[in-house]
This record gives C-alpha cells, sequence and structure tokens, in this order.
C-alpha cells in the first residue's frame, strides 16, 4: 500500500519501480505487476527492461519476453543471466540461434546464449516411452 501511494503521489523514478517490481514479485501481486509492466514498457533503464523480460518470461509471454531480452543485447547493457535467458527463450520461441542475427555481440556471449539454448533443447526433448510392467504387462 505504501508503494501505491507514493506512485499516487508522484514518484516515478526508475530505481522506484525496480523496487516496487522486485516487492510485487516477492508478494506474488499479479495486478501490481500487470500496471507495472504497463506503465514501464517505453522504458530505457535496462533493469527494467530485465525486470519486464523477467516477469513476462515467468508468465509465458515467451516472445515478448524475447524481445525485451534482445533489446538489452542491442544496447550492451546485459549481465551473464541475461544470456542465459536469452538462450532459453530462443529455444522456447522455436527461433533458434538464428534469432541472434544483427546483434554485435563477443564470441564468449554467444557461446553463453548457446550453453542456455542447449540446456533447454535438453530439458524439452520428449524421453523415451517407458511401460509399467504392472499396468502394460507383456504380451
Amino acid at each position: 500500500p505504501y508503494y501505491r501511494l507514493a506512485e499516487e503521489r508522484g514518484l516515478s523514478e526508475d530505481d522506484f519501480y525496480v523496487h516496487y517490481f522486485r516487492l510485487g514479485l516477492k508478494l506474488d501481486s499479479s495486478a501490481d505487476l500487470l500496471r507495472l509492466l504497463e506503465k514501464t514498457r517505453q522504458s530505457k533503464n535496462p533493469d527494467l527492461i530485465r525486470m519486464q523480460a523477467t516477469i513476462r518470461m515467468n508468465a509465458g509471454e515467451f516472445q515478448r519476453a524475447l524481445e525485451f531480452n534482445l533489446q538489452l543485447l542491442s544496447n550492451g547493457h546485459y549481465v551473464e543471466e541475461d544470456l542465459a535467458r536469452t538462450g532459453e527463450l530462443l529455444c522456447r520461441t522455436g527461433t533458434g540461434m538464428s534469432g541472434l542475427q544483427g546483434t554485435k555481440l563477443n564470441d564468449a556471449a554467444i557461446s553463453r546464449i548457446r550453453v542456455g539454448f542447449e540446456k533447454c533443447e535438453g530439458t524439452r526433448r520428449k524421453g523415451p516411452d517407458v511401460r509399467d510392467p504392472v499396468l502394460q504387462p507383456a504380451l
């Protein structure tokens, strides 16, 4: 409630919104998070862009989260966790590593993205069908 009051009274700095996002995530306050996502979607602050990507990814909006992550990469304001998240998002959207075309990243960054991509692919692969001998006895 105090964050809502502060916002109503005109506090709208980027640092305020970053703390507000973190509190909304801790409290799992979807109404506040949705309102904050809309209010800060045009922001150029890397921390707010990162929060947009994280929240949208957690909500299953992989394509929109990827757009925000690629915005971070193109601006050069990324951290190690952004690279891994980008790899996972490229996997989940079905874009593949070709989605990085046009970004000017060094080889180490691309390698880190590839690790995240391959890790995601490994978890999404369907395992072998295992027959339960009690429920499906052999013929």
